[in-house]
């Protein structure tokens, strides 16, 4: 089950928490990476709710080696580039991603969140920190 778990207010800054698991029963897409065609990664699509514009950090946690792919607009499987604005994968330090970047309250986004190899499942943590609460849905 995917869910908020917490807000948390430090300096100003608000953290907001999203729990998430891949599972064999989780949507899976092909991606390019680096170069090459790769498939069958699971992934979860999140979208993000911001209610006030400024710049937030995106943070992984999980056992597993994790990539994050943030959109603006839409998500689309089949054309994974289209209206990718930002991604990364091990900036997090220990395999995990770490995204810091400029929104505009009331945007669509999309967080998909995938996995360094193909077909691996389990559970993650998103910690989002910027100056107002993100929802997830």
């Amino acid at each position: 089950m995917n869910r908020i778990i917490s807000y948390n207010v430090i300096l100003g800054e608000i953290t907001s928490v999203y729990s998430g698991d891949l599972t064999s029963n989780s949507s899976k897409f092909n991606r390019l990476y680096p170069s090459s065609l790769q498939q069958n990664y699971y992934y979860d699509a999140i979208k993000i709710d911001i209610s006030q514009d400024g710049t937030y950090q995106f943070q992984s946690q999980s056992s597993l080696g994790t990539c994050g792919y943030f959109y603006e607009n839409s998500f689309n499987s089949t054309n994974f580039n289209s209206n990718l604005v930002a991604s990364n994968y091990g900036s997090g330090g220990n395999f995990q991603f770490y995204i810091e970047i400029s929104l505009t309250s009331y945007n669509n986004y999309t967080l998909v969140v995938t996995t360094s190899s193909p077909l691996r499942t389990g559970s993650f943590l998103i910690y989002v920190t910027g100056p107002a609460t993100v929802n997830f849905n």
